[in-house]
């Protein structure tokens, strides 16, 4: 599928092979550019992930992945210097056609240019605005739609996609304010699709929740679920990972925490034995779980300098065997070297 060079963009949450640059300001989810019909949203603040310390640790994680340096290569853009932020939605009776939203600079435009010299592009018409049709060749059914606006007098740049020509019409009427936000939405999803101060992975999934692709219908929990937010970041030095979950009732809440609860006993159990999964046990033992009526939290938080070390050990630790035939013996420890770090109201067309 044509999703590989040009929705790939949407993946790239890491630094490239070279050192990275200084990052701008976090991007955070604009709730003015997802409709307000969205039974779903996921954000990825790229700029807000590099920024914080985790950014270092991808760098060094990424610095001799050559998978990385082609897809690079093929997408003729920097991720780090070139992508703000990657904001997906959709709806759960038709989960085919997400809207996808690419936030960037002038680069995006240099990148469809490139990408063009691979794959088949054909200018359309959509209710009098011109997007691209990309595919494999020129007979290939199966395309992908997008549409770049951008700023008078600016280098922002946001890519609009979908695997339907209807998505991208859905996104640029939102865009334009032609078609209801988010921000419009004074329900509770409306409300709860904030994410919090430092978050820089967000998803919100609203009422319907069993109904999504992907969610095992027979599951008790899923059943049980009606809406959730998910969110993971970092505010003032520590990480965190917050997951809110809706029940019908109380007593469903309290069934949904008895469930999470046990998990989480079970995890300190296997941490409590497994000497390879010892380090994890401060990090199970941090979990809260709470409910409060209908609803049901679930928090953890650390310090990022510590969960930095603990994954530079488990990278630099891995014992190499050497399989000679009946027997192979475990090399020394080894720890990975450390590395340095039509225009609408809000001016889009």
């Amino acid at each position: 599928m044509l999703l590989t060079p040009l929705l790939s963009v949407a993946l790239l949450t890491a630094p490239a092979v070279d050192p990275p640059a200084p990052v701008a300001a976090p991007d955070g989810l604009k709730r003015a550019q997802v409709s307000a019909d969205a039974d779903w949203v996921v954000h990825v603040d790229i700029r807000g992930l590099l920024a914080s310390g985790f950014g270092v640790l991808l760098d060094e994680a990424m610095s001799s992945d050559d998978d990385f340096a082609e897809v690079q290569r093929e997408l003729g853009l920097d991720p780090r210097r070139d992508i703000a932020s990657v904001t997906v939605y959709g709806t759960a009776d038709d989960p085919e056609r997400p809207v996808i939203l690419v936030a960037g600079d002038a680069a995006l435009d240099r990148a469809l240019d490139h990408v063009a010299g691979k794959a088949f592009r054909r200018t359309i018409d959509l209710d009098g605005v011109s997007v691209d049709r990309w595919s494999e060749d020129e007979h290939e059914d199966e395309a992908v739609y997008t549409y770049l606006a951008r700023r008078a007098g600016s280098e922002q740049r946001l890519l609009v996609a979908s695997p339907h020509a209807a998505g991208v019409a859905q996104g640029l009427a939102v865009l334009r304010g032609e078609s209801a936000s988010l921000a419009d939405d004074d329900g509770d999803f409306g409300a709860s699709a904030s994410p919090s101060a430092g978050a820089f992975a967000f998803v919100a999934v609203r009422e319907g929740f069993s109904r999504l692709e992907d969610i095992d219908p027979s599951s008790r929990v899923a059943q049980l679920v009606q809406s959730a937010v998910v969110e993971a970041g970092e505010f003032q030095d520590e990480a965190f990972v917050r997951v809110s979950v809706t029940a019908p009732n109380a007593t469903d809440a309290n069934q949904i925490a008895t469930i999470l609860q046990g998990g989480s006993a079970l995890l300190t159990l296997v941490a409590q034995s497994e000497e390879e999964a010892r380090p994890l046990l401060p990090l199970v033992q941090g979990l809260s779980i709470t409910a409060d009526g209908p609803s049901v939290t679930v928090k953890a938080h650390h310090p990022t300098a510590r969960l930095i070390e603990m994954a530079r050990d488990a990278a630099g630790g891995r014992r190499h065997r050497a399989h000679d035939g009946d027997a192979g013996e475990a090399d020394e420890y080894r720890r990975a070297p450390a590395k340095p770090k039509k225009k609408s109201g809000d001016g889009w067309y």
